[in-house]
């Protein structure tokens, strides 16, 4: 009985072991990823109506009426309920960043919010 119990202690943390590093590969990959995504980012015009936000693992994901995506860092602004750009945005917003900045605008009707990329604005 007690080697039974051994040989199962010693398989669960083997497959334990595995998922652990499963986890930490794929995390890098995304990681890297956003490296390469975010090299660009700043030397773009972005210009478009939002059709649909989301985030992974703190990438957010836009995707514009144009079919294109982008893809950020976390970026948050506290002044703004919900504080998150992914949660923050709805669909036909509209979204603007000149190049060589980071700072985005989002049009809503008459109103105009701001955020700047892969960054938290007005964190107290």
């Amino acid at each position: 009985m007690q080697k039974n119990k051994k040989h199962y202690l010693i398989a669960s943390n083997v497959i334990g072991l595995f998922i652990v590093l499963a986890i930490l590969y794929f995390d890098n990959k995304q990681s890297q990823k956003v490296e390469i995504i975010n090299k660009g980012l700043k030397s773009r015009q972005i210009s478009g109506i939002i059709s649909h936000a989301s985030q992974n693992r703190g990438l957010t994901t836009l995707k514009l009426k144009n079919d294109e995506i982008l893809y950020f860092s976390t970026t948050r602004n506290y002044n703004l309920n919900p504080k998150n750009l992914d949660e923050f945005v709805i669909n036909g917003d509209s979204i603007f960043k000149e190049k060589n900045t980071m700072k985005i605008r989002i049009f809503r009707g008459k109103r105009v919010y701001d955020f700047e990329l892969e960054k938290s604005l007005n964190n107290k």
